[in-house]
């Protein structure tokens, strides 16, 4: 899941994968059963791996993910966003010219690739604007930003 070169160490497993639709490619299974369970909005995969009997185990909850709104954002704009895309939207607010994913990843101590995630989503929401690789904030937003906790 965090990279890396992958091979198929059940095949069978590889192909009940891809033809289930979570695999295009050998050893790309994993990565993408964490992106869909993530976009279905599911609870986290859990992947554990035994490296001496050379076998993993991945377990599925599809309950729902239960998805907790800021409230300052939701309160002042009606917006629904997480609290790690609040964090997001609070650093660019104290950073007008603004920030790169590496800067806004250390900022908020998460994963680039969530961070990306979560930067589109605020895209989307017209909160957010990234021009040459730079994430800032709407102009008219800088100033409500930095009132938030």
């Amino acid at each position: 899941m965090n990279g890396g070169t992958s091979t198929a160490r059940n095949p069978l497993i590889a192909r009940a994968l891809k033809l289930i639709g979570f695999a295009e490619l050998g050893g790309s299974g994993l990565r993408e059963v964490s992106r869909v369970w993530r976009n279905a909005k599911r609870r986290p995969p859990i992947v554990l791996t035994d490296e001496q009997h050379n076998r993993f185990r991945i377990e599925l909850d599809s309950r729902p993910l239960k998805i907790i709104a800021d409230t300052f954002w939701k309160q002042r704009l009606g917006v629904t966003v997480t609290p790690e895309a609040a964090k997001i939207l609070g650093l660019l607010g104290n950073a007008p010219a603004g920030m790169t994913l590496a800067a806004i990843s250390s900022g908020t101590g998460s994963d680039s690739d969530d961070v990306i995630i979560m930067c589109q989503s605020l895209q989307k929401q017209m909160l957010i604007d990234c021009n040459a690789e730079v994430y800032t904030l709407k102009s008219h937003l800088l100033e409500l930003a930095r009132e938030a906790p």
